[in-house]
C-alpha cells in the first residue's frame, strides 16, 4: 500500500528537510501544492532536494518545471488538459472513468471529514463508494481527506490502493512518526 502526502499550502518551517526525511522514512510520493508560489519559488524547493527525491515529487503548479527536473505532473481536475500528467484529483466519481485514461493514479476526496478544510465532508455513502471502487480501472486509487493513523487501514479495507495525507500530517507533532505508524499498520494487517 502506498502512502502519499500533499504539502501544506503555506510556508512550513523546515519543509524541505522534512520532505527528505519523510521520503526516507516510508513516504512513497510527495505532492507539492503551493497555489501562491511562483515558478522561481517552486524551482528553489525542487532544487533543494536530492535527485532521487526529486523523482518522487509531483507538482500542482509551474508545470513547465517538468522540462528541467525529474518531477511528475498532477492534473487538478479531469477538465484540465495536461499532457504527461501522471495523476489527477477527483471529487465527483462514479460510472464514468475516462478521467483515469493514461494516468497512474487518482486522488479521491474527501473520504472522511477533512481535517484541513473544516466542513468539507464526504457526499457519498459507503455503499456508493464500494460500487465505484468495484469498477476496474487501470489507474490506482488513493483516498484523500480526513486520513489519520486511526482510519488509514479502513480506507485500504474499502478498496483503495493507498492513502494521501494532508491535514493530519501537518497538524502532527511528529510527521515522520505518523508515516511510520501507518506503514506499520499496513504491514500488521497484511497490506503491503
Amino acid at each position: 500500500m502506498d502512502i502519499l502526502a500533499v504539502s501544506p499550502e503555506n510556508e512550513y518551517q523546515g519543509e524541505v528537510d522534512l520532505v527528505g526525511a519523510l521520503l526516507e522514512g516510508g513516504l512513497d510520493r510527495y505532492h507539492l501544492r503551493k497555489p501562491d508560489w511562483n515558478r522561481r519559488k517552486t524551482a528553489d524547493f525542487i532544487q533543494s532536494l536530492s535527485k532521487g527525491h526529486q523523482r518522487r515529487i509531483s507538482i500542482h503548479q509551474g508545470y513547465e518545471l517538468a522540462n528541467e527536473y525529474e518531477v511528475s505532473l498532477h492534473r487538478k481536475s479531469n477538465r484540465t488538459f495536461l499532457p504527461n500528467a501522471r495523476s489527477a484529483s477527483l471529487h465527483h466519481w462514479g460510472k464514468n472513468w475516462e478521467e483515469a485514461e493514461g494516468l497512474d493514479y487518482l486522488f479521491f476526496s474527501p473520504l472522511f471529514p477533512s481535517i484541513s478544510k473544516k466542513g468539507y465532508s464526504p457526499c457519498r455513502s459507503t455503499e456508493d463508494l464500494a460500487k465505484a471502487l468495484a469498477i476496474k480501472i487501470p489507474a490506482k486509487r488513493y483516498a484523500l481527506g480526513g486520513i489519520t493513523a486511526e482510519n488509514a487501514v479502513r480506507a485500504i479495507a474499502l478498496g483503495f490502493d493507498g492513502v494521501v495525507l494532508h491535514g493530519s500530517l501537518w497538524e502532527s507533532e511528529n510527521p515522520l512518526k505518523l508515516i511510520q505508524t501507518i506503514r506499520e499498520q499496513f504491514l500488521c494487517t497484511g497490506h503491503h
